[in-house]
Parts: structure tokens; sequence; C-alpha cells
């Protein structure tokens, strides 16, 4: 159960990520480059934040950013929520790999609750902003 844990707080974001190449490649050019762009934006949000203002992690780790919100949850929801407004299916997918990711985040150590649903809504926001953005 621990190796399932780490995968997907560790490795499942890879998954959602190596999803993008697939939609370029299947002729979904514009879908692909603003869920990218919306989860890079998210990120470096994210990011910024943390850098602002630091919230220790729940568990001592190597790791020496702070917690609040999880970079790795708004980069997913971000992809997620960008798809699901355009492919309901996939979409629908890839918002419980993200829910997945972030709750295994918790599971593992890395991050409080709070922190989740931090970068979830950080990272629907940006996808919802740039979705709107780019509908005109």
């Amino acid at each position: 159960m621990n190796s399932l844990i780490t995968f997907l707080a560790d490795y499942a974001i890879i998954a959602v990520f190596a999803l993008l190449p697939y939609l370029w490649f299947t002729k979904r050019r514009s879908l692909a480059y603003r869920a990218a762009t919306a989860a890079i934006l998210a990120w470096l949000a994210g990011k910024f934040i943390k850098d602002f203002f630091y919230v220790p992690r729940p568990f001592p780790m190597l790791l020496m950013d702070g917690s609040f919100p999880s970079n790795h949850t708004a980069a997913a929801f971000a992809i997620s929520v960008y798809v699901f407004l355009h492919i309901r299916r996939l979409g629908k997918l890839l918002l419980i790999v993200s829910l997945l990711i972030g709750l295994s985040r918790i599971l593992e150590g890395a991050h409080f609750s709070i922190d989740i649903l931090g970068g979830a809504a950080l990272g629907s926001a940006v996808a919802l902003v740039i979705d709107k953005y780019h509908s005109k």
C-alpha cells in the first residue's frame, strides 16, 4: 500500500502531463498548449505563494519549500479542469487522478488537507481564467 501511495504522490503527475503530447499528436494542439499553459501558470503561482507565505510541511522532509499550496495538485487540477471543459469524459478521468494525487500527498505526509484544497482551487481557477480568456 505504501508503494501505491508513493507512486501516486510522486509519479502520477507524470501521467497527467503525458496526456499533453497525446493531445498534441491527435490534432488537439490548442487544447494541449492551453492545458500546459494552465499547469505552468498554476505551478508558478503556487511557487510565488510558497515563497511569500511559508507554511512548514507536516512531516520533516528533504524538501525545503513550504507546504501551501500543493504545486503537484495545482498543476494536475489545472490540466484536468481545462481538459474537462473541452473533453468531458477524459476530463472526468483526469479529475479522479488529480484527486488521488492530492489524497496521496496527504497520506505520504508531504501536505496538509488545506494545501491540497488550496492547490486544487488554484489550478482550477487558472484553468477557468485561461478558458475564459481564450474562448472570446
